[in-house]
């Protein structure tokens, strides 16, 4: 449990490190360019993810300010899931 709450505060802390704005790098979900960097809290490297795939919520239709790292990779949320995510990893 300790462990899910450290990963995602890593993530959050790693939200002020996303780098690479305009990278030329292919988005990893759809390849697209231009990406930005997005640091994954398990693997501590950088993914690449364009416009369209790192704004919109994984869980509904609201604009993703927010990323946690899962065993799926990185999933873009907006506030109330993110609050949500850490709730239930307490």
């Amino acid at each position: 449990m300790k462990n899910k709450v450290f990963i995602l505060l890593t993530a959050l802390a790693a939200a002020f490190v996303i780098t690479s704005c305009g990278s030329a790098n292919s988005c990893e979900r759809c390849g697209a360019t231009p990406t930005k960097a997005f640091v994954n809290a398990m693997t501590q490297e950088k993914e690449y993810y364009c416009k369209d795939c790192y704004s919109e919520c994984a869980f509904c239709s609201q604009k993703a300010t927010e990323y946690y790292t899962s065993a799926l990779g990185i999933v873009f949320v907006c506030p109330e899931h993110y609050e949500y995510i850490l709730e239930i990893n307490s």
